[in-house]
């Protein structure tokens, strides 16, 4: 439980400096890097938790099998929530341009 207010408190300090553009000038070239590299990191040690744990390598196939559906769902409406969202702004902005006129 502290775990999360560690996280929280981190968060928390990050929305700062990123607020007063602290380290901006330094961070702004390297931050994909650093976070591409972070998400490797954390891919691999995921990697490994997952080999070492015997019940998951057994049920690997109705996992994926889940896995699978669930981004295809999660893909599919992310992508009608977007043309939902993208068609409400441009009836919204174009009612504004006529109101304008």
């Amino acid at each position: 439980m502290s775990q999360i207010f560690i996280y929280i408190f981190i968060m928390i300090v990050a929305i700062y400096l990123g607020k007063k553009k602290f380290l901006e000038v330094f961070l702004k070239n390297k931050i994909s890097n650093l976070q591409n590299i972070l998400i490797f990191i954390l891919l691999f040690l995921m990697g490994i938790i997952l080999g070492k744990n015997k019940s998951v390598i057994y049920s690997i196939s109705t996992i994926g099998i889940q896995a699978i559906f669930m981004s295809i769902m999660i893909i599919v409406f992310s992508v009608l929530a977007v043309k939902i969202s993208n068609i409400l702004y441009e009836k919204i902005s174009n009612n504004k341009k006529k109101e304008i006129k």
